[in-house]
């Protein structure tokens, strides 16, 4: 039979500051940070304020809001 086989996906789109120098802000699990990519199944990336370090959120899963 076929088999899944679940695979990593690189960044679809790229998060430029928009024309204030600001990126899209996001708070998930009470952290607020910086959209700086997404990928097309629903995961982003997000550069947190906290430590400055880069991880991959998935939304589907996660509780999360926009700010600004």
């Amino acid at each position: 039979g076929d088999r899944l086989i679940p695979v990593e996906l690189l960044p679809l789109l790229a998060h430029e500051p928009g024309p204030d120098g600001v990126r899209t802000r996001i708070r998930v699990n009470g952290r607020t940070g910086s959209i700086e990519a997404s990928c097309v199944d629903g995961r982003v990336h997000v550069r947190f304020d906290d430590n400055g370090l880069l991880d991959v959120v998935d939304l589907a899963t996660s509780e999360y809001e926009f700010v600004s």
